[in-house]
């Protein structure tokens, strides 16, 4: 599986292959932390983000006066939103086939209740929310070092969405039977 995005090919291996370690000397749920709450969701806040520049620059080529050439306020640095499109559209688009393989990654180095479990214990997001007690990451929110607002939490919880679609993990969906999964 060889992606352009990292720098490392193997790089989601390496991800896996933490994941496990960290099961075996710190628990599943500091596992399942880092593999899915800081690794997974950071790549699903990506490609949310491109999705988002994508729709954004589509709105600005709809309206009649769209010049593709953008001045940067307070310098000479220009950008050509049709370059930034494409870019866009191309990192969505790998993206998107790294969460699916990572996915099937993640499923077959953890069980899908064990994935289930973890999507349903009000999971902290981002690279501290599986290192920091609750009363720590209270006061890196209280000091300013992580941004809380409800911006943060309604954006956390469209990602958290996204992510949960890769596992099929919707809890307390009365559309879907646990058995037929």
């Amino acid at each position: 599986m060889k992606h352009s995005y990292f720098i490392d090919e193997n790089q989601l291996e390496k991800w896996i292959l933490a994941a496990e370690n960290i099961r075996d000397y710190f628990g599943l749920e500091k596992a399942l932390g880092y593999i899915i709450g800081e690794k997974f969701y950071e790549l699903a806040k990506d490609y949310r983000s491109k999705q988002e520049t994508i729709a954004a620059i589509n709105e600005q080529r709809k309206k009649p006066d769209y010049n593709p050439i953008k001045i940067i306020p307070g310098s000479n640095h220009k950008i050509n939103l049709n370059e930034e499109y494409l870019n866009a559209k191309n990192k969505a688009y790998e993206l998107k086939e790294i969460l699916i393989d990572f996915a099937e990654m993640i499923m077959d180095a953890f069980n899908k209740y064990e994935i289930k479990d973890y999507f349903n214990s009000n999971i902290r997001l981002g690279a501290l929310g599986h290192v920091a007690t609750e009363s720590e990451h209270e006061l890196f929110v209280e000091k300013g070092v992580v941004e809380h607002s409800i911006e943060t939490e309604i954006n956390d919880s469209l990602v958290l969405g996204d992510m949960m679609k890769y596992f099929d993990c919707f809890p307390d969906n009365p559309f879907r039977d646990d058995d037929e999964s």
